[in-house]
């Protein structure tokens, strides 16, 4: 390209103001007419995911000597003390043992827990969690949540 336009401007001054000035449209040209000689082959490699990722730690609760979890699925009966109560039995759940703050967390858990479009669970609290949200203009506001039945 820059031959080409050598043989149009002997100045080297001129040759260089030109290439300035229109570089970007030069930039086009080229990778233009380098796309039709672009090929791709599979390579057949296996994807490893190095970045991205949090190991999840141990969480730590202190609980009486030989009392063992109390089964989540089963109804509370005294919900002031929901805090203080270590729960286990869960399968989808990636720790063994948690604990609630609430009833409604606890139903919220035995749902998807039976939900079987839902492969694991965890509980966010002691997690960072990546901002996984498309980015937003400022001043509106995030809404959460879920929603049952028809609310239309």
């Amino acid at each position: 390209m820059v031959a080409h336009l050598r043989t149009q401007h002997h100045d080297e001054n001129t040759l260089l103001n030109v290439v300035r000035v229109n570089e970007r449209s030069i930039g086009e040209l080229i990778h233009a007419q380098m796309q039709s000689d672009v090929w791709t082959k599979e390579s057949g490699f296996e994807v490893q995911v190095s970045q991205g990722v949090t190991t999840l730690r141990e969480n730590n609760y202190t609980r009486p000597a030989g009392e063992a979890p109390v089964n989540f699925r089963a109804p509370v009966d005294e919900k002031q003390f929901i805090r203080s109560i270590l729960f286990g039995g869960f399968r989808k759940c990636l720790y063994q043992v948690q604990k609630f703050d609430s009833d409604p967390e606890r139903r919220f858990a035995v749902i998807l827990e039976n939900d079987e479009a839902v492969e694991k669970v965890v509980q966010t609290g002691e997690v960072p969690v990546p901002n996984l949200l498309p980015p937003r203009a400022p001043g509106i506001p995030i809404r959460t949540g879920f929603r049952r039945g028809n609310q239309d």
